[in-house]
């Protein structure tokens, strides 16, 4: 096999697979959508009961709470962040563009792993 017939290859596997993901997805929309209904319902059970948890022979449902902090003023967060020095509320990332920008200019970040993988990629032609 030559490389055109590899790329040709890759392309239609690549075109099958986005078609069977999106077969799969619209598949278990019914699923998710019954599940969900599931949820509002058993939610209700548990509430009527006054307590957190359901078990019996089918298995146990419960409660639990998931959190999310977004950042909805970035200038108003940070001064928060500084003024208190309550570092911990932060969620300490190297930015990748910048430390390969300064990589490149010869400047190594300290306590910052930075690596680069060499990847394939395959445009389809015309």
């Amino acid at each position: 096999m030559n490389t055109q017939e590899r790329v040709s290859n890759y392309v239609r596997l690549r075109e099958h697979k986005k078609h069977a993901d999106a077969e799969f997805k619209k598949s278990m929309e019914r699923v998710n959508a019954a599940m969900a209904k599931l949820e509002g319902e058993l939610m209700k059970d548990i509430k009527a009961s006054g307590g957190d948890s359901l078990s019996g022979p089918s298995g146990t449902v419960y409660t639990s709470i998931k959190s999310n902090a977004s950042i909805k003023d970035r200038n108003a967060f940070l001064t928060f962040v500084f003024q208190t020095k309550n570092l911990e509320v932060l969620d300490v990332r190297a930015n990748k563009t910048i430390v390969r920008e300064l990589n490149q200019a010869g400047t190594v970040v300290p306590g910052v792993n930075y690596t680069e993988t060499k990847v394939i990629g395959v445009r389809k032609g015309k």
